[in-house]
């Protein structure tokens, strides 16, 4: 019979050393190396995991494991992702903003030829509106365009009669800036699931003329397009809040640009001007012709 020890010799032989960029070898180990951990040990840690998926993925090193259905199956990084994008000083400046403490994160994009551009991301854990707004200022310190800033509705209510709303804490902070700054956030937010749908058909295209283009800086974004998964009921997209679960970072960057993506793009109005594009033309009547006359 196998022993321990064996099987322990074998999964050393198929652990894949890697070269890191900083000159470190890392070398993934898996739990089960750890002699001092007995079985026992690891039934009652397994017992801390609500579902098998997140033990697959955390203790089993499987990353195939999902957690659900993928909310974002329009994206496709080979098409979306692009290394230096140009930020153009003549072009607003779109902030996507996401208020979450940890992290806390803005897309800043521009659009050009009706197309949308992440040319950068913004990003603090944990964060807060004076900082991401310092940190923005220091990024862009004098951009003579507009700034036109998107998010959740629920920013722009105040939680006492001497408390500021987000947005006019942005607001205040960004006093002094050389250009204009503007709040694009509707009063009321959209269902959940009109906004994903929004930000799936723009980053489909039409036309096979492609519509969205992310920067390989914005890590966040790109991260939540690959991981993030819809509830059971399909509404909305997975939240998890539970402190140490990855997966807890996930959601917020790729709401922010939702918000934004709606905002223009709101998918009821491009699904009409796609059915009246697409509706056959009705055959063309001359009358009558001078000849005839």
């Amino acid at each position: 019979m196998e022993s321990h020890a064996d099987e322990l010799n074998q999964r050393m032989d198929v652990l894949e050393v890697l070269d890191s960029k900083s000159g470190f070898v890392v070398v993934p180990i898996h739990y089960s190396h750890d002699n001092a951990k007995t079985p026992g040990d690891m039934a009652s840690l397994r017992q801390t995991y609500d579902r098998d998926e997140d033990w697959d993925r955390e203790m089993e090193m499987d990353f195939t494991a999902q957690l659900g259905i993928a909310a974002y199956p329009s994206f496709n990084e080979k098409i979306h992702v692009r290394s230096g994008l140009i930020y153009r000083k003549n072009a607003p400046l779109l902030l996507a903003c996401d208020f979450n403490v940890d992290p806390c994160v803005f897309e800043v994009c521009q659009t050009r030829s009706g197309k949308l551009f992440v040319i950068d991301e913004i990003c603090l854990s944990p964060g807060n509106i004076p900082d991401m707004i310092t940190e923005f200022r220091n990024r862009y310190p004098d951009h003579p365009a507009e700034v036109h800033v998107y998010g959740d509705s629920n920013g722009l209510r105040r939680t006492s009669q001497t408390e500021k709303s987000d947005y006019e804490l942005m607001q205040i902070h960004m006093q002094g800036y050389p250009s204009r700054f503007v709040i694009k956030v509707p009063r009321s937010s959209p269902p959940s699931r009109a906004r994903i749908n929004s930000l799936n058909n723009r980053l489909k295209g039409y036309d096979n003329i492609q519509c969205v283009y992310v920067s390989d800086q914005c890590v966040e974004l790109i991260a939540d397009f690959h991981q993030v998964v819809l509830r059971p009921d399909g509404n909305d997209v997975l939240k998890v809040y539970r402190e140490g679960n990855p997966y807890a970072r996930r959601t917020h960057a790729s709401d922010a640009l939702g918000y934004l993506i709606h905002r223009e793009w709101p998918i009821s109005r491009e699904a009409a001007k796609l059915k009246s594009k697409n509706k056959p033309r009705a055959p063309i009547s001359y009358g009558k012709l001078l000849g005839e006359m």
